[in-house]
C-alpha cells in the first residue's frame, strides 16, 4: 500500500492539475456573422480588414487575427519579472493569470475554460461617437483588489474595439500606414486598443504619457488620445506601466503593474522548453505507477 501510495503521489507532482486561467475571448467578426451587441451598448459587425489594405481572403485573415492574439498574450504575458527588473512586482518565473484565445460569442473558449468573457473585434455599428476607437465595461473581469462582480455574468461581452475608427485615424507618418497592408502597423493598432479596453475590464484606468515609467520606456498602454497619445504612438509597440498619473482624475497616482497584478494574480510559466533525460525518466516513472494503480483498481 505505501508503495502504492509513493507511486501515486509521483505521478501528481509529475503531472499537477492546474486550475484553469480566466479567460478573454477575442471575436474577430468575419463576413456573415450577426451583429454583436456589448455589455455597454456598442454593436459590432464585420471586420473590414480590406480597408486596411490586405485582400480579404481566409490566409490574410487568419495570419492578421493571429498576430493581433500573439501581441495581446505578449503584452499581458512578457513583463519583466523582478529578477529583471527591481520594479516588477511578478516573481520571478511567474505570469500573469489570464489566457486568450480566438472564438465566437456563445461559443466556450478552446481551451475548455469555465470563466471567460468576450471581447469584440470589427466596425463599430453602435459606438459613442464616430472617432471612438474602443470601448468597455470598468472593473467588468475584475476589480484592482481581484474580485469579481456578481452584477457581470460569466460569457458576458465586456467590451468592444471599432476597427473602422482605427482604419481612420489621422496624423500618421506615413500617411497610409493603416491602409497599405501593413502587418505590423495594423496589429500594434488594434491591439494597442485590444490590450487598453481590456486593461479596464480588470480595473485600470487611463494614464498621461507624460512621466509614465514602463518597463523598456515604450509608450504606456493605458495612455489615451484625450489626455497625451499621439495616434503616431499606435502604429507601434506599447507595454503597461510600472508607474505613472493620471491626469483625468486630478493627477492621481497609478501603479498599473502592481494594480494588474492585484487584480488577476500570477501563475508559474508554463514549462516550454525540452526536459532533461532525467526529468523524461521520472515523468515515466509517475506515468508507470499511474497506470498500475488503474489497472490493481480494475480487478
Amino acid at each position: 500500500m505505501r508503495a502504492r501510495i509513493t507511486l501515486l503521489l509521483l505521478g501528481l507532482l509529475l503531472f499537477p492539475l492546474r486550475a484553469e486561467a480566466l479567460t478573454i475571448v477575442v471575436d474577430f467578426k468575419d463576413f456573415g456573422e450577426p451583429v454583436t451587441p456589448d455589455i455597454i451598448g456598442g454593436e459590432v459587425g464585420f471586420f473590414d480588414i480590406a480597408s486596411f489594405g490586405f485582400a480579404d481572403t481566409t490566409a490574410n485573415r487568419t495570419t492578421l487575427y493571429n498576430s493581433i492574439l500573439s501581441e495581446l498574450e505578449r503584452d499581458y504575458h512578457d513583463i519583466p519579472t523582478v529578477g529583471q527588473n527591481p520594479l516588477s512586482p511578478i516573481p520571478d518565473g511567474h505570469e500573469l493569470d489570464i489566457d486568450f484565445v480566438i472564438g465566437d460569442v456563445g461559443t466556450a473558449p478552446s481551451n475548455g475554460d469555465t470563466e471567460f468573457y468576450y471581447m469584440l473585434v470589427g466596425t463599430g455599428v453602435v459606438k459613442p461617437s464616430a472617432n471612438t476607437l474602443g470601448q468597455a465595461f470598468q472593473d467588468a473581469v475584475r476589480d484592482s483588489s481581484g474580485n469579481h462582480s456578481i452584477f457581470i455574468p460569466n460569457g458576458i461581452v465586456v467590451g468592444s474595439v471599432f476597427t473602422d475608427s482605427i482604419n481612420g485615424l489621422g496624423f500618421l507618418t506615413p500617411p497610409n500606414a493603416l491602409t497599405s497592408g501593413n502587418l505590423s502597423f495594423t496589429t500594434h493598432a488594434i491591439n494597442g486598443t485590444l490590450a487598453h479596453e481590456i486593461g479596464h475590464t480588470v480595473s485600470l484606468d487611463h494614464l498621461d504619457k507624460a512621466l509614465a515609467v514602463t518597463p523598456n520606456g515604450l509608450p504606456p498602454l493605458m495612455a489615451t488620445g484625450a489626455i497625451d497619445l499621439p495616434n503616431q504612438d499606435r502604429l507601434f509597440d506599447r507595454e503597461f506601466s510600472f508607474s505613472g498619473f493620471d491626469s483625468q482624475d486630478g493627477g492621481a497616482a497609478r501603479m498599473y503593474l502592481s494594480q494588474l497584478v492585484d487584480a488577476l494574480g500570477t501563475r508559474p510559466v508554463p514549462l516550454t522548453a525540452v526536459p532533461e533525460p532525467s526529468t523524461i525518466v521520472l515523468a515515466a516513472v509517475g506515468f508507470v505507477g499511474l497506470c498500475w494503480l488503474r489497472r490493481r483498481g480494475g480487478r
